[in-house]
């Protein structure tokens, strides 16, 4: 079996270039999402995410609106060409992101915000990039992977905060499609709620099947070992 690639041996480069030749290509946000998932499912299947965790279209229940993609604490929104040029635009996207990963957060109940601290929300436009991040104490967040040259120009000057903070956007570049794959490979598993954990081990489950089978034939066969033959006998 091969070993496992991490992000650094993926080629962002031609990741980037393809995700761009897709908005070149794309008129809608659905177009860009047809093209662009597919590219990076095929990455983060070479990295080891599980992708058949990925939730398409997953509905929020306080307002009007659906994740594009939700692949375990990783919400992707895929926006037209374009769209995240603009200081007013990119804050909208954020805030879109951030009513999104909360809605997600109350499953999590009294650990909402240990929910949020795993959660990233990506906003992808096929030309920029935007991150976002919660944070329960006040600090400035940093992209793993710095972010350098003529993009550093793009980063608003802001201030330790406690809360949502926007990465971004930036460029669609080797540089910023390595934090994507980052955040991805980090935080991109099942959360530990009720619903997620069910949907793992259900009865409709193959795995959970097979685990209480093989703990139903080791409790019988530990009876068995322990049992008294049929042979003993007392002596009175």
């Amino acid at each position: 079996m091969s070993a496992e690639k991490k992000y650094w041996q993926v080629n962002t480069d031609k990741l980037a270039k393809d995700i761009r030749e897709s908005a070149r290509k794309a008129t809608t946000e659905e177009d860009l999402k047809m093209s662009v998932e597919p590219l990076l499912q095929n990455v983060f299947t070479q990295i080891g995410v599980d992708v058949d965790m990925v939730q398409y279209e997953k509905a929020a229940t306080r307002f009007k609106g659906k994740a594009d993609a939700v692949y375990g604490y990783v919400t992707i929104e895929y926006k037209v060409p374009g769209k995240l040029s603009g200081k007013a635009n990119a804050q909208k996207v954020s805030e879109q992101l951030q009513r999104y990963l909360s809605e997600q957060a109350k499953a999590a109940g009294q650990q909402a915000e240990d929910f949020l601290e795993k959660a990233v929300g990506i906003a992808l436009d096929g030309e920029q990039i935007l991150f976002v991040r919660f944070t329960k104490v006040a600090v400035l967040l940093q992209t793993p992977v710095p972010i350098e040259g003529a993009q550093q120009l793009l980063i608003p000057e802001i201030g330790a905060e406690r809360g949502f903070q926007a990465l971004g956007p930036y460029p669609v570049s080797s540089h910023s499609i390595s934090n994507l794959l980052i955040f991805i490979r980090a935080s991109a598993r099942r959360p530990l709620t009720a619903k997620d954990l069910a949907t793992v081990f259900s009865p409709a489950c193959e795995i959970a099947r097979q685990a209480v089978s093989e703990l139903y034939s080791e409790v019988i066969r530990a009876q068995r070992r322990h049992a008294p033959s049929k042979e003993s006998f007392f002596v009175i």
